[in-house]
Formats: C-alpha cells, sequence, structure tokens
C-alpha cells in the first residue's frame, strides 16, 4: 500500500467518524426535545427536532455526497 491509498483510507475512516459523531449529535438533541415535552414545553421541543431532522437529512447528503 503506497502512501496515497493509505492517506485515502485515512480521510474515508475520518468522514465516517465525523458522519457518526454528527448522528450521536443529533439524537442527544432528539432526546432533549423528549424531555422538554416530558416537562410540558411542547413547542420548543418541536423546534429542536424539526431543527434535527433537518441537520440528519443535511449531514446523511453530505456524507453520501463524499463516498
Amino acid at each position: 500500500m503506497n502512501t496515497t491509498e493509505m492517506a485515502l483510507k485515512r480521510t474515508n475512516l475520518a468522514n465516517d467518524r465525523t458522519f457518526l459523531a454528527s448522528i450521536r449529535t443529533n439524537a442527544i438533541f432528539a432526546g432533549l426535545s423528549l424531555l422538554l415535552v416530558k416537562n410540558n414545553y411542547p413547542l420548543p421541543a418541536i423546534f429542536i427536532l424539526i431543527l434535527s431532522i433537518f441537520a440528519n437529512i443535511i449531514i446523511i447528503q453530505s456524507y453520501l455526497k463524499n463516498k
């Protein structure tokens, strides 16, 4: 394996790690929205959940484009 192939592999693995970290972060925001609903704050919960869904869509599109 030459250095160019190794660099491409490292870049691919870095993209995978970044993608997974982004998904985990959005999952945390989804959990936060559930806590807000449980504590009778439905409007902020809906707002956070909608933004989280849009962020996930953008992240997934970007990830697939880079593959």
